[in-house]
């Protein structure tokens, strides 16, 4: 029998082990390293992926990593592990375990569209780590002017926003590091625009997703269980919201995850 151990800073495990495989770990730390031990004496050094089978089954293991703030997943258990076997293994809560390697995050903002312009709030990757996936799981649309929206793909990074806000990671007090989507706010003089910043080419709007009807509520544009997904192989960059009416208010929520 296998099983799923987080854990988040230094922990001890208990119980007959002989196979340790390090699953995950959060990509907020760059050192991922974590020194396995059985009652002071040394098993490895491991990293995400790494498996280690030993002769004889120990009563318990200490986990310590490189670094203190450090949070992951070990699969410890008797039985060999087969290929396929740990991704099937689940033993607790799939989203509580992404919150506590810190990679669901939280994003709001609210633009206030000046006389001429419409509002615009792109929901985008400002960095391009490889084999990065951003899953947008919601998106909240609250258009107080009882206008339209739309919601299209962006190519490339929006010029000169108005403003720009970083995520919030869902572990609380934790940083969102590097790998993020961040809000930008835009005031583009059109609610179908071809660009969005003030250099023509910075950004392009691209294919239409959705649009909305003209209802002052709130909209839940992302609707059943397949989310929108980012990839960081993908010219597309993220998705641009923009208010059918000037000089109006337009408000987004969203939550994403990353994963590799």
């Amino acid at each position: 029998m296998l099983q799923t151990v987080v854990f988040r800073g230094a922990r001890n495990i208990t119980g007959e082990v002989r196979v340790i495989h390090y699953r995950e770990a959060g990509f907020d730390v760059a050192d991922q390293a974590v020194a396995v031990t059985t009652r002071g004496e040394p098993v490895a050094v491991m990293l995400p992926g790494d498996t280690v089978e030993l002769v004889e089954a120990v009563e318990s293991l200490e986990l310590a990593p490189a670094v203190a703030s450090l949070s992951g997943t070990f699969v410890v258990g008797l039985d060999r592990i087969e290929p396929g076997q740990v991704s099937g293994e689940v033993s607790i809560d799939s989203g509580w375990r992404q919150t506590l390697l810190n990679r669901q995050h939280v994003l709001t903002m609210d633009i206030t569209s000046a006389a001429g312009q419409f509002p615009a709030i792109s929901l985008y990757r400002l960095t391009n780590p490889a084999d990065t996936f951003y899953t947008l799981r919601s998106v909240l649309v609250t258009n107080p002017a009882a206008t339209s929206f739309s919601v299209f793909e962006l190519e490339g990074i929006p010029g000169f926003p108005l403003s720009q806000t970083d995520p919030r990671s869902k572990l609380l007090g934790k940083s969102t590091g590097t790998r993020r989507l961040t809000a930008l706010e835009h005031g583009p003089t059109t609610a179908t625009p071809a660009t969005l910043g003030s250099a023509p080419g910075i950004a392009q709007v691209r294919n239409l997703l959705f649009t909305s009807r003209p209802v002052a509520a709130d909209i839940e544009v992302l609707r059943g269980s397949a989310p929108i997904i980012i990839s960081s192989d993908q010219v597309i960059g993220g998705i641009a919201i923009i208010g059918g009416s000037a000089n109006s208010r337009l408000v987004v929520n969203a939550t994403y995850e990353i994963s590799k």
